[in-house]
């Protein structure tokens, strides 16, 4: 929670609640001179107790805080423990810097029965709740007399006095009001120009414009945003070309976006025109064309915005960047300008950068269809650059589609004998999934002549998962879940093992194999054993299973489910097994309390090996200062809000502390197949989804058929069990002084 508090003690300092941390924070804020404010932060209130968990805080009337505490009950959104304690209740806390005498509240005043002049003085309170009631009271019986008597306090040493004036006099719908508000504006204090601005523009003072105009260049640059948006809001435009010059000097970001957004409000498409008719700074380009494309009457016209294209600015070509990409409509001139980059061979690494950019997302339009397939099947094209442009292009897009122009080109690209271009093939192809180019990834990983990564990459391109592969495909696959891998190609083997309509003969090979997988590649392996009946298969997995150091990581229930489907015999042999497993859920609490305090001194820098092994696989999903995946939460600062029992709990039984904003989703394709990850970002046309081994897989919406939430955790339960104690301390280790 946060609260902004208004009373002297504190008055404009913000107060933060930190769930895990048991503590409260008190930001202090200052103007930094560039429109916006720095921060000093402070602890205020640290709770000695695992079992406190302050969620929320108010300021009271007497400018006391009111801190919520919800114990070990409530845990929606919040990254926590769900097994220990859950019946502490928490409470609600005052904190109050003295015990004072009672001070008076707003119900102990009689309202209705106050004359102005008295309510004009309670403006004075240093309460700021009886100053907001005195304020509202005062405006409901105004009359031509309160101007008057609420001037004086403009002239107050007390600020909080002269601000609540100003919102006062913005209230009253008087003459003599306006002038008193007019006037504000040239108060020699910044704080009341700002909040003239405000009030004005709250109002919508046409009146006011010439001297909201003026303020554009007021030496506080946060007079010069609050004008600016003050001009937004009246609507006037007038007042665009005054605007328009602001965005010649040099600003500071949030003076230049309140700038861009009064612009767009205003929609004054003329001014705006002649604007980007005129030369001027890259910046000032950027901002104009930023509010063009925005406005209600846009002006902007293909050929304006693409005489920036492949712009060397940075700011300029993001700007342009942003537009064209979202322009469908402008597809065929966009690609006709890429076209003649091309041909003329003036594709300088500026204009690259926009070409990969912003072509990828017109790809399923005929102009961006047309272009590559003239890209490739480009005449000339010896070195291949040409053509591998093309196939990247076709790899960086949201859910293409397939062009008969581009066929034959794609499958030259997928001939073994010509390896040259395979790899970039290879990239399109998956992304394109089409089922037309099946037989010649099937047949590429057949291929033992090719290198192991290009087999591995043609069998996971095909379309459709639940195809059978043979068995050298298979033995190929099954050599990747060797420690010797990678995570990521151990994982995509145990993905494509999973998805695959293995035959019994196959499965029976197979199935020992699960006995030296761990938590990450042994879910995805079990898929393939989804489909099958044979009593010896069943017997192989159980009995490899029970071996296995991934075993722990398996939910409960799907194995259960799995095994079912065998004949009883199976069953029977893994019920030893499961009641391991299912002991082992009963007692996570235990557990858990044990092995705090049994767990040896741990190393930090040993700790810190750990994290990055391929033992461990912490840095596949998790970042630690720039370094590491992104599928679940960075790590960078965990110590701050986690102590060693959280961290503990979050190895063990990572369903149980599920983190805001990285819950996992089941997605069910139309093609048969599920995957099950963290959702990465999505479109109209896609869904990106992380998966465990980190790789991110973009699934066209066209191929879902339903999204499922996951109560289960992406990060694999068991983590603990393929590392010995004294890893499980170091990682702890490194993991609580992560500050």
């Amino acid at each position: 929670g946060l609260c902004l508090t208004r009373s002297a003690d504190f008055r404009g300092n913000i107060f933060q609640t930190f769930f895990n941390m048991a503590k409260i924070q008190r930001v202090e804020l200052a103007p930094d001179g560039e429109g916006g404010y720095s921060a000093q932060v402070h602890d205020f209130l640290q709770a000695d107790s695992a079992d406190v968990h302050f969620t929320d805080v108010f300021e009271d009337e007497d400018g006391s805080l009111l801190i919520v505490d919800t114990g070990g009950w409530f845990r929606i959104g919040c990254p926590t423990s769900q097994i220990a304690k859950p019946d502490i209740r928490g409470g609600i806390y005052r904190v109050r810097k003295t015990i004072t005498d009672r001070q008076r509240r707003v119900r102990d005043y009689p309202w209705k029965k106050l004359k102005q002049e008295q309510l004009v003085e309670l403006l004075r309170s240093p309460q700021f709740a009886i100053r907001d009631r005195a304020r509202e009271q005062l405006v409901a019986v105004s009359d031509e007399r309160t101007p008057g008597l609420v001037a004086p306090l403009l002239k107050s040493r007390d600020d909080e006095v002269r601000l609540n004036a100003i919102w006062t006099i913005a209230r009253l719908d008087n003459p003599l009001a306006r002038s008193l508000l007019w006037t504000t504006l040239d108060s020699k204090n910044s704080q009341d120009r700002q909040t003239a601005c405000n009030a004005i523009g709250g109002i919508g003072d046409r009146g006011a414009v010439s001297r909201l105009t003026r303020l554009l260049d007021d030496p506080s640059a946060a007079v010069q945003r609050e004008a600016a948006v003050a001009l937004g809001r009246i609507g006037d435009p007038s007042a665009s070309l005054f605007l328009v010059e602001k965005l010649s000097q040099r600003l500071s970001r949030s003076v230049e976006h309140a700038v861009i957004y009064a612009l767009i409000e205003l929609n004054d498409a003329t001014t705006i025109s002649w604007a980007l008719s005129q030369p001027g700074t890259p910046n000032r380009t950027a901002a104009i064309l930023t509010a063009a494309d925005q406005m209600d009457a846009s002006p902007l016209q293909p050929r304006t915005l693409l005489a920036h294209l492949g712009s060397a600015d940075e700011s300029l070509a993001a700007a342009v960047t942003r537009i064209a990409v979202r322009r469908e409509e402008w597809a065929p001139e966009i690609a006709s300008v890429f076209q003649e980059w091309v041909e003329k061979r003036d594709v300088i690494p500026e204009r690259l950068r926009s070409l990969r950019a912003i072509l990828p997302a017109h790809l399923n339009t005929e102009s961006g269809k047309a272009l590559i397939a003239r890209l490739l099947n480009w005449p000339r094209d010896q070195s291949g650059e040409i053509y591998r442009l093309a196939t990247e292009l076709i790899a960086s897009a949201t859910a293409p589609k397939l062009d008969a122009r581009w066929k034959s080109a794609l499958e030259r690209g997928l001939d073994a004998d010509k390896p040259e271009h395979l790899d970039a093939t290879l990239a399109a192809v998956a992304r394109l999934r089409d089922k037309s180019f099946d037989p010649f990834l099937q047949e590429l990983g057949r291929n033992q002549s090719l290198a192991r990564i290009l087999r591995v990459k043609a069998l996971s391109s095909v379309s459709t998962r639940g195809g059978r592969i043979d068995n050298d495909s298979m033995n190929m696959l099954v050599k990747l879940l060797g420690h010797a891998s990678t995570v990521r190609d151990r994982g995509e083997a145990a993905r494509l093992l999973g998805g695959a309509r293995l035959t019994t003969a196959q499965l029976r090979a197979l199935a020992p194999k699960a006995a030296g997988l761990g938590p990450i590649a042994l879910p995805s392996f079990l898929q393939a054993f989804v489909r099958n009946r044979d009593a010896e298969v069943g017997q192989k997995l159980v009995a490899a299973l029970i071996h296995s150091p991934g075993t722990g990581s398996l939910n409960l229930a799907e194995l259960k489910r799995i095994l079912s489907r065998y004949p009883p015999e199976v069953m029977q042999t893994a019920k030893g097994m499961l009641v391991e497993l299912d002991l082992r859920a009963a007692t996570q609490t235990k557990r858990l309390a044990s092995l705090v305090d049994d767990l040896p001194e741990g190393n930090f820098l040993a700790g810190k090996r750990v994290f990055e092994s391929q033992q461990a696989l912490c840095s596949v999903c998790h970042r630690v200062d720039g370094k590491g995946g992104q599928v679940g939460p960075d790590l960078s600062t965990i110590g701050r809000i986690r102590n060693k029992r959280d961290l503990l709990e979050s190895i063990l039984f990572p369903s149980a502390t599920l983190s805001r904003d990285f819950e996992a989703y089941s997605i069910d394709m139309t093609d048969g197949e599920s995957q099950t990850g963290v959702l990465h970002s999505d479109s109209e046309q896609a869904v990106n989804l992380a998966i465990a081994n980190g790789e991110v897989l973009s699934i066209p919406r066209n191929r879902i058929n339903a999204i499922r939430p996951s109560a289960l955790s992406l990060m694999p339960q068991g983590l603990d069990q393929v590392m010995t104690r004294k890893q499980l301390a170091d990682l702890i280790t490194y993991l609580e002084r992560l500050k």
